[in-house]
Order: C-alpha cells, then structure tokens, then sequence
C-alpha cells in the first residue's frame, strides 16, 4: 500500500523535500516551547513523514525501491528520535 503512496513522490524534488523536513522540524521544536504535551507525538509524525519521503525519493535512484523504504523508515525512526531528544534536552520535558 505505502508504494502506491510513494509512486506519487517520485516527481517531487529532493530541494523542496529537504526544505519541508527542514521547515517542519523547526516547527516542532518551536511549537514544543508552548508546553502542549498532548501535540507532541502528533506533530513528530509530520517532520518524520517528510524525512521518510526525502530519504525515499533520494536512495529509489541507486537501490531497489523496497530496500530504499525500508531503509527510509530507519532513517525517519532515528530522525524523529533525535528531534524528541533535542525538544527533551531543551524544553525539560
């Protein structure tokens, strides 16, 4: 199912791609500052979804498209990991 989402991003540039993992990230740690606790984890699968993409549309040119996924999906766990240790260390939540 998630390769019939990802045959549609194919044609998205890795520039505005990175841009959004970018803009996306900034904006949860921002929006982590207001202390509304009950948002966190849904505004971490916003950046982490963006990143799953970027990395998708990046490694589907030199890998097979699963392995490129598969790969996609570590990368955006760790990712979304480091953006919780960042808001964590920063915010003491």
């Amino acid at each position: 199912m998630a390769f019939l989402v990802f045959e549609f991003v194919e044609d998205i540039s890795v520039k505005r791609m990175a841009i959004i993992s970018f803009i996306t990230s900034l904006a949860f740690v921002a929006i982590s500052a207001l202390r509304i606790e009950s948002l966190t984890n849904f505004l971490a699968a916003v950046p982490q979804t963006a990143v799953l993409i970027l990395t998708y549309v990046i490694l589907q040119k030199r890998m097979k498209k699963w392995l490129a996924f598969a790969l996609g999906l570590i990368i955006s766990f760790v990712w979304v990991l480091i953006l919780f240790s960042i808001v964590g260390v920063l915010f003491n939540i």
